[in-house]
């Protein structure tokens, strides 16, 4: 046995023993956890039945997660003890007013529908009525019964491990993961309206040059001397243009400043 093999409890090889079988320990602590299981028959055991529940679990078809579970799991982080070994109370068994049909008599729902009680009837939470129509749809449908028995295997397996305690850190890690899950969204949120309010900005501040330079450039346009086309052109736009515009049709020679006095009446 190496130093660094040496150096880990079994304690502490079976809190990292989920993370080797997820792939999600660092390279240097998983050659260490490895070293352990090596020389320890007991750790290696327990690694063996977690690999045959994830195995178990991953051939499972995926399930829909009810739509009340993020508040339910939200409740019971506020209000529970990570620190408690025991599994938690059993819900009291229901016997629903109006049970889901068989699938084989008119109105009966599919088989994904009958899927929570047919969880139910696994963990003994379902009884009276709905249980006998639960039993009967799995008498007829092969399919159910057979994903029914995959449940049950993960259930006896995951029951014969040994129970463990959660590290006392547990909630302040499970809150602060989902802090930093919400904080990454906000971010991705900012900068997405962040980059929206700049293209708009800069939209807006073209518009703006371009209209000043649209004004500069029809004031010099306007002020230079004039041909028949340009004061066709002003023309056009009605007296209002015709006062702004120069007057061109005499020499520039000949235009009176402002304060000058008249010219002189030519002889006779």
């Amino acid at each position: 046995m190496s130093e660094g093999a040496a150096d880990v409890s079994c304690n502490e090889a079976r809190e990292d023993l989920s993370a080797l079988i997820d792939a999600a320990l660092p390279r240097e602590r998983q050659a260490t956890l490895e070293e352990h299981l090596a020389s320890c028959g007991a750790c290696r055991e327990e690694h063996a039945a977690l690999l045959a529940v994830a195995k178990q679990v991953r051939s499972l078809p995926p399930v829909s997660a009810p739509p009340d579970f993020v508040a339910t799991l939200f409740a019971r982080l506020d209000g529970g003890d990570a620190s408690v070994a025991e599994a938690p109370a059993a819900a009291e068994p229901r016997n629903r007013a109006t049970p889901a049909r068989p699938a084989g008599e008119p109105g009966a729902k599919p088989c994904e529908a009958l899927a929570e009680d047919l969880s139910a009837l696994l963990d003994r939470h379902l009884e009276g009525e709905a249980a006998a129509l639960a039993r009967r749809h799995l008498a007829e449908c092969a399919a159910c019964r057979e994903r029914q028995a995959a449940w049950q295997r993960v259930r006896d397996r995951v029951g014969a491990l040994p129970p463990l305690r959660a590290p006392a850190d547990f909630l302040e890690r499970v809150w602060a993961q989902i802090e930093s899950l919400e904080e990454e969204r906000r971010l991705a949120q900012r900068r997405r309206l962040e980059a929206r309010s700049a293209f708009w900005s800069g939209a807006v501040r073209l518009g703006r040059a371009a209209a000043v330079l649209l004004a500069i450039g029809g004031g010099f346009w306007l002020a230079a001397p004039g041909d028949g086309a340009r004061l066709s052109l002003v023309s056009s736009f009605g007296p209002a243009a015709q006062r702004l515009a120069p007057n061109s049709e005499r020499p520039r020679a000949q235009r009176t400043r402002r304060g000058a006095p008249p010219p002189a009446p030519a002889e006779q």
